[in-house]
């Protein structure tokens, strides 16, 4: 299946919030694991190669840019939120040192890794591979960042430049550790930000490689230990889901994506029959997904469980229809729609979503539900609730429904307004 998907930023946020899961993990015992990976090959590499043609041409649009920067900025205001809280803003003049880094992290190739270290600590290394009209603003303003942030930097920049330089935390104990080999521009942040960019120091040293190879094709990777997560917030995996990887790369004028899952054991022979809602499939659709024995591995991730309290479905479809839509008065098209959707079906004894909004509410949690910002409005009448966002322009909802004697629920971005005599092709579904 092709499909359309954001860019390296999604990775980046994907990394982000794994390394902010570590104020949950702090509870577990000594660990050392690698969590997980990303290998991207940077805008310039990608620019370069066929494929995906669409995609690259949404990127270079003129409208692209405004999005492109508000995502630049938050990106490089994450240290603070992760260090000092989501409710406390970024310092502008860090904000303005970090920017042309996360710039620099879209535009050029790196490989990271994230690893829960002894005492269940979470540390981040980074590999950054960079012209060399890049590597000092790098090195200048990482340590400036730092200095602002109250760490002991040493060397300290008014002692000159230096390939190699460390950042000490005296309130957590972290450390960052910077060093430069040849083109690459090795960091490490956490309690041991020692030990990878001394291997990966070693290895280039020698003239090897640390990055893992992948296809050559693929423009980006992503890769998780799911087992070695939840190992390190004190959770069994009980369906042997030990790792997850993604990858992507273009393909004609659009992107695919591929994915892996290693279990430790094999799944169930038993497999459900399919339960299609055929009604609320409307054409035009532009992708189809159709997922079954999704229990074993849905229960792994984090909330699920809560936010399916009645049971976690083993089956699910997902489809979008086009993101734009012609206004007919002016032959336009109109503000994209978000027109996608996942439905699963459930039980009689679970057809009602109040135990679900019950779930999202308690995982939301009150302050932000009293924050003003989000809001859960039911609809009694039609077995429905909305997550209602201020400001947006998206209002994902949950919907019950029956169809042909059977229940379902249904989940999207924007309600759907039926039209039952435009249903998609039966080929889609014989498929």
């Amino acid at each position: 299946m092709k499909t359309k998907l954001l860019p390296f930023m999604k990775a980046l946020m994907v990394t982000m919030a794994l390394i902010g899961l570590g104020s949950d993990m702090a509870v577990a015992g000594a660990f050392d694991a690698l969590l997980g990976s990303w290998n991207y090959q940077g805008a310039a590499h990608i620019r370069a190669t066929d494929g995906g043609s669409k995609f690259k041409e949404i990127l270079g649009s003129e409208e692209t840019a405004p999005v492109r920067d508000l995502i630049i900025a938050k990106l490089a205001g994450a240290p603070d939120q992760l260090l000092h809280g989501l409710g406390v803003g970024a310092l502008d003049t860090r904000v303005k040192l970090l920017s042309p880094l996360v710039s620099d992290l879209i535009e050029y190739a790196s490989y990271g890794e994230i690893h829960g270290t002894a005492g269940s600590a979470i540390n981040l290394s980074l590999a950054v591979k960079l012209p060399e009209d890049r590597q000092a603003a790098w090195n200048i303003n990482l340590r400036r960042c730092a200095a602002s942030l109250g760490w002991e930097v040493n060397p300290p920049l008014s002692e000159g430049m230096t390939s190699t330089w460390d950042a000490t935390s005296h309130d957590s104990g972290f450390l960052i550790r910077y060093t430069q080999e040849e083109d690459w521009l090795l960091i490490s942040v956490g309690a041991d930000a020692l030990t990878q960019v001394l291997k990966w120091a070693q290895a280039l040293s020698e003239g090897d490689s640390f990055v893992p190879s992948q296809d050559k094709d693929n423009w980006w990777s992503l890769h998780a230990e799911i087992g070695a997560i939840l190992g390190l917030k004190g959770h069994g995996s009980e369906s042997g889901l030990e790792s997850i990887t993604l990858e992507s790369y273009g393909d004609g004028d659009f992107i695919r994506t591929g994915g892996q899952l290693k279990l430790s054991k094999p799944m169930e022979d038993a497999i459900s029959e399919w339960m299609i809602p055929t009604n609320r499939i409307q054409e035009p659709v532009v992708s189809f997904t159709a997922h079954r024995q999704l229990q074993p591995l849905l229960t792994q991730l984090p909330g699920v469980r809560n936010l399916f309290p009645l049971g976690v479905p083993d089956q699910m479809l997902t489809w979008s229809r086009p993101s734009k839509v012609q206004n007919a008065r002016s032959d336009q098209d109109s503000a994209p729609l978000f027109l996608s959707y996942a439905s699963w079906p459930v039980s009689d004894r679970t057809k009602s979503v109040k135990p679900m909004q019950e779930g999202l509410a308690s995982a939301l949690g009150t302050n932000l539900l009293q924050s003003g910002r989000l809001s859960l409005v039911d609809n009694d009448s039609l077995n429905a609730f909305t997550l209602k966002i201020t400001p947006a322009f998206i209002q994902p909802f949950v919907q019950g429904f029956e169809y042909a004697g059977e229940s379902y629920h249904m989940a999207g971005f924007t309600f759907m307004m039926m039209n039952r005599t435009n249903p998609p092709p039966p080929s889609l579904f014989a498929q």
